[in-house]
């Protein structure tokens, strides 16, 4: 039997895709789970649950034992018996600031192959965090992201295998601990539904462009879409409407007053904005692992304009055909008010076949299951 550990949202592409990987080689029923945070609410078997702790006396005791605040010691113990008690014989954790439990998994449970892949470099990520993260209290800047970093410390020495995205976390991660972490797959998704209407839809090179922009919470969105707005948009030029859907577009409406910005808000499904956009843009100069909107962008073969940050993992993967063509990796302001106008003012088509291509072949569901398949030990 498997166990796999999480504490992600249910709506994590991440990890949604990888514990269906998992399901898929080994089954379904051999598959337990361990969500620390109460997420994964559609599972009802082979599933245990925790909470991260929001009493401040439970949380003070999880960091003096030197823990974050999704776990403590009595978790560690409860899961290590588990382990014993399900005959598990390979551990695959979503999360790389588990380091206390990967050391008592070793100590107690020896047998056990231990895989963790790093969505992120905690060593680097939550160093930045800790100075630019606006609006965190001092506690979490001082503790939290120090407990975060030290635990990543301790698991990769822990861990049999350190599984990561893509070439710059591969980069960070011997940066930071002086190897090379031993497998590289890409974040995919399923394969999408795309309309043929879609497929067949021209914006004529005179006609108003959408734009779209996905803003979610996470505070490096809005500071990207600042940054955007104040250098970017002044200096566009053309018939367009540029999008912001997601729950991070209400905190925008203090600065954005641009006729030509529409702020969506929150939304029930992203796809119709997908599907009906003529660009995505991904102004993202901060965090880690691979971007879910350009993901999405890729998925539904749109164009896209993003920084190096925004597509990390992608832009490696993609021909000389689709780059400067229908992908753009931009990082200053001459570079985006440069691509943007040029794609502003041209034809474009709703659906890339080429972008596509590269998708299913790199990025879908279908060929990380085939990488899942290479690299996780058989049966």
């Amino acid at each position: 039997m498997i166990l796999y550990i999480v504490k992600r949202s249910l709506h994590d592409v991440g990890s949604t895709t990888h514990l269906q990987a998992l399901k898929d080689i080994y089954g379904t029923e051999n598959v337990f789970i361990v969500d620390l945070i109460r997420s994964l609410t559609n599972e009802s078997t082979n599933y245990v649950s925790y909470v991260r702790t929001k009493n401040v006396f439970e949380r003070l005791e999880r960091w003096l034992q030197g823990n974050t605040s999704y776990i403590s010691n009595k978790i560690i113990k409860d899961i290590c018996g588990i382990i014993k008690e399900k005959g598990i014989s390979l551990v695959f954790s979503e999360e790389s600031d588990l380091g206390s439990l990967m050391r008592e998994i070793k100590k107690n449970c020896p047998g056990v192959h231990t895989i963790c892949f790093y969505h992120d470099i905690s060593a680097d990520l939550f160093a930045k965090r800790k100075k630019i993260m606006p609006g965190v209290k001092l506690h979490y800047k001082l503790i939290e992201c120090n407990l975060t970093i030290r635990q990543e410390n301790i698991n990769q020495k822990y861990c049999d295998e350190n599984w990561v995205f893509h070439i710059a976390d591969a980069k960070k991660f011997e940066h930071f601990y002086g190897y090379s972490p031993d497998v590289m797959i890409p974040l995919a998704s399923p394969v999408r539904v795309i309309p043929d209407s879609v497929k067949c839809t021209i914006t004529e090179a005179n006609a108003k462009k959408t734009i779209l922009f996905v803003c979610s919470k996470y505070f490096v969105n809005r500071l990207g879409f600042k940054w955007f707005y104040e250098n970017v948009l002044p200096q566009l030029s053309g018939r367009f409407q540029i999008d912001v859907v997601g729950m991070g577009s209400n905190g925008l409406a203090d600065f954005c007053k641009d006729n030509r910005v529409r702020l969506v808000g929150t939304v029930d499904d992203l796809s119709e904005y997908y599907l009906n956009a003529d660009i995505v843009i991904a102004p993202i100069f901060d965090g880690g692992g691979m971007k879910v909107k350009t993901m999405e962008a890729v998925s539904y073969a749109k164009c896209l304009i993003g920084t190096t940050e925004s597509l990390h993992g992608f832009w490696e993967k993609m021909p000389e055909s689709v780059r400067g063509n229908t992908v753009y990796q931009c990082d200053t302001v001459e570079e985006w008010i440069q691509s943007l106008n040029l794609l502003i003012n041209k034809k474009l088509n709703k659906f890339n076949e080429d972008l596509y291509a590269v998708y299913k072949e790199f990025f879908s569901y279908e060929a990380l299951l085939k990488q899942f398949k290479r690299y996780l030990p058989q049966k």
